[in-house]
């Protein structure tokens, strides 16, 4: 036999073993389909490498891996208990596999949800919204989903409903003592109808809330039948840098965005503790005198805020460089120790600023294309602008230095520009008085105007420029403009009584104006 020959039939018995393991193995993946659709009708998902790592061994392999009904038969929606399939769920994911999923149905836990702790492992938990729900009938503080020290998360379109006598938050956010801060996280599309707050927040950087709704009484429509404890049951939507669950810290929270965020009722202001939307306080793990010592929650933009039947729509203590905007509201409420915050484009309402509490004075506050019932904001507050609003029911701001720069106040009077040595302040020009009058003892009303018109009908003497109406102390170095529309002369009264530093030497001409200008540490009026 020649070599050629040899190499020939090598080849073809190399060709015949190929073809027989060939035949071999398509024997066998022959055989193992029908074993496998013994275990589950088609679509069939073989049990993943994630599951197997975490010992998990699906029920029903005819769902995808990382849904829930793949791990617990959900024999009645919101009646039978779900908390070893959502665990199962849990632990492929953190194995490496997929992402938690609810199906539109109604699941029911008494225990934890989620729960995480020192975790680094992305947690991605999600439903179809409005139609997932979970129903939470678990012990008192026990959240739904309970995410301690997590770093990367994302949760959407579930419905987390409450029972009465479970009081319990829906998503806690929080960080152990001296563990890692959570953070990076997205929360949206979701229904919050808890027996308790909707999302509770500590010790966190790097959060979206976006699209979500606090309905802790339900609406119609929606999974869950939502029961809670009624009165003082609700304090918040959303709470942050606040005592949440016992063992774990108040951190302050930075870096939050929120949009699109909807509010039914909560706690009344009155209640023990008091309701408000949305809440971030972070005087209760600090010092009462000393700011450093404090938690100041930073950089925070609340954009789209519907506070429906709140009494309170926000609430703030020890809180920097917040900006809201787009906000209809019963009242805001800015409560000591918070500064650089801007209020832009509020409807409806109050809002109250408030420094007599010993943690000290709010500053830096700018209110712009505001349209609210009125602001009241106690002297003890700091540098306030007010840009294009209306307080329709009166300007109460007492902030020192205020600025103010046009819009309208009571009455829908518009506001004139002055400037002013302790700030800008401004008011309404005021409507002509004195027509018709003459003779000595005659008061020029200020009323927070800067321009006033006189008309009387003849010579007068004596006359009076009344104080302004607010404290002195925060109109210092205001001014005021009056016209005298008259033929005849205006003079004042002796300094004692028209407050008017020259007195009797000061004289409005017939047809002329004179500016006069406040100056608080002597309580009168200094003319041009």
């Amino acid at each position: 036999m020649s070599n050629s020959d040899v190499r020939r039939s090598a080849l073809l018995k190399r060709r015949e073993l190929a073809g027989a393991l060939i035949a071999s193995t398509a024997g066998a993946a022959f055989v193992a389909q029908p074993s496998e659709a013994q275990t589950c009708t088609a679509p069939c998902f073989p049990i993943t490498p994630a599951e197997t790592s975490a010992g998990v061994t699906p029920v029903d392999k005819s769902y995808a891996p990382g849904i829930i009904d793949r791990y617990g038969t959900n024999t009645i929606p919101g009646s039978t208990n779900m908390n070893a399939a959502f665990a199962a769920s849990l632990a492929q994911q953190q194995a490496g596999g997929a992402p938690m999923q609810l199906l539109p149905s109604t699941y029911l836990v008494t225990t934890n949800a989620v729960k995480t702790q020192s975790n680094i492992k992305p947690v991605v938990i999600f439903g179809v919204p409005f139609r997932s729900c979970i129903i939470n009938t678990a012990p008192a503080n026990t959240p739904t989903i309970q995410l301690i020290d997590q770093f990367t998360f994302e949760i959407s379109g579930i419905v987390f409903a409450g029972r009465a006598g479970n009081p319990n938050t829906a998503i806690d956010l929080t960080s152990a003592m001296g563990g890692q801060r959570s953070g990076f996280g997205k929360i949206y599309d979701c229904v919050l109808m808890p027996n308790g707050i909707g999302i509770h927040i500590a010790g966190l950087n790097d959060l979206v809330i976006d699209s979500c709704k606090y309905w802790p009484n339900g609406a119609g429509g929606l999974p869950g039948a939502a029961t809670n404890d009624g009165a003082n049951a609700l304090p918040a939507a959303i709470a942050a840098d606040t005592n949440g669950i016992a063992g774990y810290n108040p951190g302050e929270v930075n870096a939050v965005y929120i949009r699109d965020l909807q509010v039914g009722s909560v706690n009344a202001i009155t209640a023990i503790p008091p309701g408000a939307g949305i809440l971030v306080d972070g005087s209760l793990n600090a010092s009462s005198t000393d700011p450093s010592a404090r938690n100041h929650s930073t950089d925070w933009h609340i954009d789209g805020y519907d506070s429906g039947g709140a009494q309170r729509a926000l609430y703030m203590r020890c809180c920097q460089f917040f900006t809201v905007e787009h906000l209809y509201t019963t009242e805001i409420r800015v409560d000591n120790d918070c500064v650089g915050i801007l209020f832009q484009s509020i409807f409806g309402g109050t809002i109250v600023v408030d420094s007599t509490k010993a943690l000290g004075g709010n500053e830096r506050l700018t209110y712009i294309n505001c349209v609210c019932g009125t602001i009241t904001a106690d002297s003890g507050n700091g540098l306030a602008t007010h840009i294009n609003c209306h307080w329709f029911s009166g300007d109460n701001d007492q902030s020192l230095p205020k600025r103010i720069i046009g819009g309208r106040v009571a009455g829908g009077n518009r506001t004139t520009d002055a400037i002013g040595g302790n700030g800008l302040t401004l008011g309404p020009a005021g409507a002509t008085q004195l027509a018709g009058a003459s003779g000595a003892g005659l008061t020029i009303a200020t009323a927070g105007a800067t321009v006033l018109r006189i008309n009387p009908n003849g010579v007068c003497t004596a006359g009076i420029l009344a104080r302004p109406i607010t404290p002195t102390a925060t109109l210092d170095g205001c001014t005021v403009k009056v016209i005298n529309l008259s033929p005849f002369s205006f003079t004042m009264a002796p300094a004692g009584t028209s407050f008017v530093a020259d007195g009797a030497s000061c004289v409005i001409p017939a047809n002329r104006q004179t500016d006069f200008t406040f100056e608080a540490s002597t309580n009168l009026w200094y003319h041009s």
